[in-house]
């Protein structure tokens, strides 16, 4: 009796680019990571290649020049080593349980099609002037990470990070997590720590200004360890037109804002 088994999709023309690296970015409290996927995507000219349906994910959609795209998303371009995963920029908590599925299914992918890496990258706030990279990966690649002059990471960390890294550590696609530091998540981090509202709309509008370093250094992390070059000629006026479009949100995100949202009681 042949036992029943799900059947797979092999993309084969994937398998003649080589060094291939899959990126991911986590959620943050002021989109840092959305901007800086929306940033790689845009100017490497990617565009939508595969769509994940992933069954309980919130209805979020995202419109492309007019064209509507799937929630989960992944970005290429023809020949590029290079491969971006599109979630929502922002998700709840029974959306943030689906993740282990989620990562599960990505990680499997892209061992199927022999991909190198799976390169995540998270925010924290800046604890100095100096922000810096931090690193999380598998012990075998601690040495060659730090050689590139980013910083190992030790903590806690409870990001959707630790699903995919999890399930890399199960097979061949290495994983690697790289944490930003961010001065702008440290200024409304502290806003809601002093619990006032007028301290919250100040760093709201300190917020609305982006942070470009931080989305900067994300994309030289990733351009680095991946090693296909992304320039960043594009970058202060793609910020510009971030910070304006979460300047008409400020209102919203001030009404919706919870001190819970960045893991404050």
């Amino acid at each position: 009796m042949v036992e029943e088994a799900e059947p797979l999709i092999i993309d084969l023309h994937l398998r003649s680019i080589k060094n291939k690296t899959l990126f991911v970015p986590l959620t943050d409290p002021i989109m840092i990571l959305y901007s800086v996927a929306d940033y790689v995507v845009n100017r490497l000219d990617m565009s939508p290649k595969l769509y994940v349906r992933l069954p309980g994910m919130q209805s979020t959609m995202l419109s492309v020049k007019g064209a509507a795209v799937h929630p989960i998303v992944i970005f290429g371009a023809a020949g590029l080593p290079l491969m971006v995963l599109r979630t929502p920029p922002r998700i709840g908590e029974e959306a943030f349980k689906l993740y282990s599925y989620l990562a599960k299914v990505i990680v499997d992918w892209a061992e199927r099609n022999e991909f190198e890496r799976i390169v995540m990258i998270d925010v924290k706030p800046a604890t100095s002037e100096d922000s810096k990279v931090y690193f999380v990966t598998e012990e075998k690649l601690v040495e060659k990470i730090a050689g590139m002059g980013f910083t190992p990471y030790s903590g806690i960390f409870t990001s959707e990070a630790s699903f995919f890294l999890d399930e890399c550590l199960r097979s061949r696609v290495d994983a690697i997590l790289f944490i930003v530091e961010s001065k702008k998540v440290k200024i409304l981090l502290d806003a809601y720590r002093k619990r006032s509202p007028e301290a919250v709309e100040r760093a709201l509008q300190s917020v609305a200004e982006h942070d470009e370093e931080a989305v900067g250094n994300a994309i030289k992390a990733l351009s680095k360890v991946s090693g296909v070059n992304i320039p960043l000629d594009r970058l202060p006026d793609f910020i510009k037109e971030v910070s304006e479009a979460l300047k008409e949100s400020i209102p919203q995100l001030a009404r919706r804002a919870r001190p819970s949202t960045f893991g404050i009681a």
